[in-house]
């Protein structure tokens, strides 16, 4: 298939951070004409406009537009819309098909459920989508404000509530991590610094006993087995610019991650976001700071929110609190090192500019950092765990 071509090379063709190679325009130009109909299969491909939009770091997102539509006069037609091309995140999956069967199910009924963008169109490169304008990301400051973070906890208990005609089991994330460390480990980079941060996350960190651990650590949990969103991140959470946020309404966008999976692993993983923030203007495009985790108190704010939400009820005891940021805490573990593992396979195969090894040894520091919060008593105490005798 062309595309893939296209997207493997893409940086070649790139004079800077915003332009769009002409092959990805045909492209996108071609889909919008076949699902949108209409206004957009009459015009000529010279009136047709695309951008890039950035915030994505694992797909390729496009604004595509169509300036000579009046939608003030017609408030239901539709001017813009939002053109997702796959990166290599199914790639590294060997049931991708079925990965993209589900999340096209997932955006569908999200979106009926008006729990997502609109659905415009499914193929097998990705998809178009409604675009959301006048939208911004929330930053990493702002979803520790707390109009913010409980308007955050009610949508992670939205999810939680539903039930979709996927699978079960819960155990996606860690098989797919199986996978992830077995891959990387026949790695071959060509870029010298490439295989020197390799090298150094090699020296450092041992793979297979790390993913032994934080299995372990899962699998103990007790934590239930729900439909989570997986990636509630500054990045995924939305609001309208110039808004003041003391009334702002968050959308959640991006189910990518989307399945069903331990409770404590969607809200550690929105826990371990606070620390990252990926608005840094230059390479390698995130900065972290591990002091920003949040509190103990401000974990109890954010899931009082979420029990009050996903319970429907204002009484929520202190041990059913404490309970869930166990499991959080926990599940954070799974957080750090998933995606440190899924950003080493994304700096071998990805296009997209971001500094993927930095950020894998970032998580996996954090890994090593927050090893405490696997505790077994809940208390506030901290307890280092060997895991291989380096942290």
């Amino acid at each position: 298939m062309f595309l893939n071509k296209v997207l493997q090379n893409l940086k070649r063709y790139l004079v800077s951070r915003n332009m769009v190679e002409p092959q990805i325009k045909e492209f996108g130009y071609d889909l919008c004409r076949k699902y949108l109909g209409g206004e957009w299969k009459k015009v000529p491909l010279a009136k047709f406009e695309i951008e890039r939009v950035h915030g994505g770091l694992t797909n390729h997102l496009f604004m595509c537009s169509l300036p000579s539509i009046d939608t003030k006069s017609n408030p239901a037609a539709i001017n813009k819309v939002l053109l997702r091309l796959y990166g290599a995140f199914y790639s590294d999956m060997s049931d991708s098909t079925v990965r993209m069967m589900e999340e096209c199910i997932i955006c569908g009924l999200l979106a009926e459920k008006n729990m997502g963008p609109d659905l415009y169109g499914i193929f097998p490169e990705g998809r178009l989508e409604q675009f959301i304008p006048d939208m911004r990301s929330l930053t990493s400051t702002e979803v520790q404000l707390p109009q913010l973070s409980q308007q955050i906890a009610r949508h992670v208990a939205a999810f939680h509530k539903l039930t979709l005609p996927l699978s079960k089991e819960g155990t996606w994330f860690l098989d797919s991590l199986a996978k992830f460390v077995q891959e990387i480990k026949e790695l071959k980079f060509s870029d010298p610094v490439k295989c020197k941060q390799m090298e150094e996350i090699f020296n450092r960190f041992d793979l297979d006993h790390c993913y032994r651990y934080v299995r372990q650590v899962a699998e103990n949990s007790n934590s239930p087995v729900l439909f989570c969103h997986n990636d509630v991140q500054p990045g995924n959470l939305l609001v309208k610019k110039h808004e003041s946020l003391d009334v702002a309404k968050i959308r959640v966008i991006d189910f990518e991650y989307s399945c069903y999976n331990y409770r404590g692993f969607d809200i550690g993983n929105h826990f371990c976001e606070w620390v990252n923030d990926y608005n840094y203007p230059h390479y390698p495009y995130f900065i972290g700071d591990m002091n920003k985790y949040p509190s103990h108190d401000q974990k109890v704010f954010f899931v009082r929110t979420y029990l009050q939400a996903f319970k429907e009820k204002e009484s929520v005891t202190t041990e059913e609190i404490e309970k869930v940021i166990v499991e959080a805490d926990r599940l954070s573990l799974l957080s750090h090192f998933f995606w440190a593992m899924f950003s080493i396979l994304q700096s071998y195969k990805s296009t997209i500019d971001f500094g993927y090894l930095e950020y894998a040894l970032y998580r996996l520091e954090c890994f090593e950092h927050f090893q405490y919060l696997a505790k077994d008593d809940g208390s506030n105490a901290r307890k280092n765990f060997q895991i291989n005798g380096k942290f």
